[in-house]
């Protein structure tokens, strides 16, 4: 379903699948996967979010490839991995989709988008990524831990879009209230 504001903007991918709202237990344990290394959480939340993609896409295609939503390098030494390519790579082994980890790449870093409203999230992701890969496959689902305003996977499909991706697919674990 899409809010009034969703429905008045021309987006960039097709299709958002967040199977959870972003409410307690949640934040909790996206917290525990994505900053202190707790596996258990993050595989979990993948588990269920493989069973609501198998029931989304059971009477339609899955995109070609999974493409994790990159990490600026400093993030990525810092915590030593990226919980969207973990996400990825889980999610992909269940559906037995490829992984695209190297087709997107930062640019630059961002500030953390944690804390800002939704024109400073836009204006702090915009040019960060470019295309890496020299393959562009015709649909890609995009995967993230959280989606909050949407500006990362809203960059991100279109860069992809630009690039030559017909269909881009937006997957996370959950969604925040963007009216809250």
């Amino acid at each position: 379903m899409l809010c009034g504001q969703c429905l008045g903007t021309e987006l960039p991918f097709q299709l958002s699948v967040a199977p959870f709202r972003y409410v307690a237990p949640l934040p909790q344990m996206i917290h525990q996967f994505k900053y202190h290394r707790r596996m258990v959480p993050g595989r979990v939340l993948a588990t269920l979010l493989v069973r609501k993609l198998r029931s989304r896409y059971a009477n339609d295609v899955l995109p070609h490839v999974i493409v994790p939503v990159p990490l600026a390098w400093p993030r990525l030494i810092w915590r030593g991995y990226n919980q969207a390519g973990l996400l990825a790579s889980w999610v992909g082994k269940e559906l037995k989709l490829p992984i695209a980890h190297s087709l997107v790449r930062r640019k630059r870093g961002a500030a953390p988008q944690t804390g800002l409203d939704a024109a400073a999230r836009e204006r702090n992701l915009r040019g960060a990524f470019h295309l890496a890969g020299a393959e562009v496959p015709r649909s890609v689902a995009i995967i993230d831990d959280v989606m909050t305003t949407g500006s990362t996977f809203r960059e991100l499909a279109r860069l992809l879009r630009d690039g030559g991706v017909e269909v881009v697919h937006c997957w996370a674990l959950a969604r925040t209230d963007p009216h809250a």
